[in-house]
């Protein structure tokens, strides 16, 4: 069985190598994105929803083949988790917006944070587990960015509030699932095994502290995103093609 996590500590030759790279595939998918038209990038944005997709499924086909599948660890409810999915569902969405005002915040800030902090459970030392798992955490934070500025995709006014609010509710809905799995998803139970500068204290101190974190986060994402395109004397229309 597979129970281990690995983690990559912070500023270690592997964490450099791999957010370098990291920082390369961002840059080469928004060169590609903005020389295309929307019809093109819909099949781009698409494409990444397949690939996903294809790698949920087989991260979960490999453990469970491993006899490593369990409700407590294998549900789709860590944050990235959650994001992941919805960047998954995005091409059978009618209505895109809400969605997307939601996934915008938890899709960069939570893949910011994994590519920041890595931890990765389950992980035997199998080289496609290693590789899926900067797939994921790129993908929830490129989706959103593509959208942002290369479709219509909006942020109204309160949307990073409402972010929050959301997660939450989310939180409400977990603490418990938590308890009757018992299981940590969302580390609402215990905190990750990486050390993580955001972490302080011990529980329940921890997820006050990180209420803090992400409001300011959340609302900081919100003013940058508002603000850079300006202070940069650019307009965010002209993105549209």
């Amino acid at each position: 069985m597979i129970t281990e996590s690995y983690t990559i500590d912070l500023f270690t030759r592997e964490w450099t190598i791999n957010n370098l790279l990291s920082l390369g595939v961002v840059w080469m998918l928004w060169s590609i994105a903005k020389r295309l038209n929307q019809s093109q990038l819909a099949q781009m944005l698409m494409g990444m929803s397949v690939v996903l997709f294809l790698g949920f499924v087989y991260q979960n086909a490999y453990f469970i083949a491993h006899g490593s599948w369990n409700l407590q660890e294998n549900l789709p409810f860590h944050l990235c988790g959650l994001s992941s999915l919805i960047c998954m569902a995005f091409p059978l969405l009618k209505n895109k917006q809400p969605w997307f005002a939601f996934v915008f915040y938890t899709g960069i800030l939570g893949g910011f944070q994994s590519l920041f902090t890595p931890q990765m459970n389950h992980y035997d030392g199998h080289l496609p587990l290693y590789l899926l798992y900067y797939v994921d955490h790129l993908s929830i934070i490129v989706m959103p960015l593509l959208m942002y500025a290369f479709q219509k995709r909006e942020l109204p006014l309160f949307s990073w509030f409402r972010a929050f609010l959301n997660l939450n509710l989310l939180t409400v809905i977990i603490m418990p699932l938590n308890y009757l799995l018992d299981a940590n998803y969302m580390y609402l139970n215990r905190p990750p095994d990486v050390d993580n500068p955001f972490i302080i204290g011990e529980w329940p101190y921890y997820i006050f502290n990180l209420e803090l974190v992400v409001l300011v986060l959340t609302f900081g994402l919100y003013f940058l995103v508002k603000t850079l395109p300006e202070l940069l004397g650019l307009q965010k229309n002209k993105f549209y093609h």
